[in-house]
């Protein structure tokens, strides 16, 4: 029986999203982050991306000047390319052109498929952290669920208090 067809998964799930929406939100933006295969020598693990994604947030808090919290989701292309789904609270809130500019760091960083890297202002908070932890017990081999900093509990509560 799949994982995803246990009730205890789902609850556990449901959980989850509700921690990651309720202690660790606000959130500012959600990503959908892809790479450029031809910047890559072969297709990385998980454990890399997630690398890359801490790369990412750091690269992004050092431009910015601004410190951030995010929750990332590893998934596979049916071609087994990895993208990932990211969910950003930004110190200080997010807007249109900020959505811009983040965008491009990624895509400076690790490029990106054609119009299928995304950085946008979330409208509706319960449904983008739904989306980003659709996947949390489900297939965890080829899902993985990430939250930045490592310590972003606290990182979360002290961000709520200076914006």
């Amino acid at each position: 029986m799949a994982n995803q067809h246990l009730p205890w998964h789902r609850s556990m799930r449901k959980a989850y999203a509700d921690w990651v929406e309720k202690d660790l939100g606000p959130w500012d933006l959600i990503t959908t982050l892809t790479y450029d295969p031809k910047r890559r020598y072969g297709r990385p693990t998980n454990e890399p991306v997630i690398k890359d994604t801490h790369h990412f947030y750091r690269e992004v808090q050092r431009r910015l000047h601004r410190r951030l919290v995010a929750v990332t989701a590893v998934e596979r292309h049916e071609n087994d390319w990895p993208h990932c789904h990211a969910l950003i609270r930004l110190q200080g809130g997010a807007d249109e052109l900020l959505t811009q500019l983040v965008s491009s760091i990624w895509r400076s960083l690790h490029g990106s498929i054609p119009e299928s890297t995304r950085v946008e202002l979330i409208q509706d908070q319960t449904a983008a952290v739904r989306y980003v932890t659709k996947h949390f017990n489900q297939d965890l081999d080829v899902a993985d669920i990430d939250v930045f900093p490592e310590s972003a509990g606290l990182s979360a509560l002290r961000l709520r208090t200076q914006t």
